[in-house]
């Protein structure tokens, strides 16, 4: 069994992350599964291309969906503020 990067959430950063997310995948011979939030069509061709994942899904962003997004991401970065290095 293979292991996999599951991505969720806004497009936000990901023009400017794809590249170490992408590294990341590579080195570690993983499997990419994406559910991003994106009425942009734009957005949604970008990380099909340059992730190639093995299943997307791709729906409306909301400000509901936004909000608790955010909340979760602070969550973390509270319990667990480790910065991790994936040269």
């Amino acid at each position: 069994m293979k292991n996999c990067l599951v991505i969720g959430g806004a497009y936000r950063t990901f023009s400017t992350t794809y590249e170490g997310i992408k590294k990341f995948a590579q080195k570690n011979d993983l499997d990419i599964f994406c559910h991003l939030w994106s009425n942009d069509h734009r957005e949604i061709s970008h990380v099909q291309e340059v992730l190639s994942p093995k299943s997307f899904i791709a729906e409306p962003q909301t400000d509901a969906l936004i909000a608790k997004f955010c909340e979760i991401e602070d969550r973390i970065k509270k319990k667990n503020s480790k910065t991790f290095n994936i040269s």
